[in-house]
């Protein structure tokens, strides 16, 4: 999911903020900023099942991925209620119900 958060996020940066109501006019850096962040994540997972890191190093990976979604979907949820006009209320649920997906498999990895 990185990864793809990264071609997202970085590679195609302006259909994206235009998605999500953030459009600046101009590349805003932070958005692939983010993008970058989901890229090191991705490639780590990448290299932690090449080179047979364990399901612990995979699990933890999870985890900090399924922390990071539920922060961002808080926040969105957050931001739907200052400006509901800008983001839909399943779109959110998705992200939410995926957040808390990532951190249930996460911890069953790891326990």
């Amino acid at each position: 999911m990185g990864l793809l958060s990264f071609v997202r996020h970085a590679v195609f940066h302006r259909s994206d903020a235009v998605r999500m109501g953030w459009d600046l006019g101009k590349r805003n850096d932070f958005q692939i900023e983010v993008g970058f962040a989901n890229l090191a994540w991705g490639v780590v997972a990448l290299v932690a099942s090449s080179l047979d890191w364990g399901t612990v190093t995979l699990g933890s990976l999870i985890l900090v991925f399924g922390i990071y979604m539920l922060q961002a979907a808080v926040l969105h949820c957050c931001d739907r209620e200052r400006n509901p006009q800008r983001l839909r209320a399943g779109s959110q649920l998705i992200n939410l119900a995926y957040a808390v997906f990532l951190l249930g498999f996460a911890f069953s990895v790891l326990s």
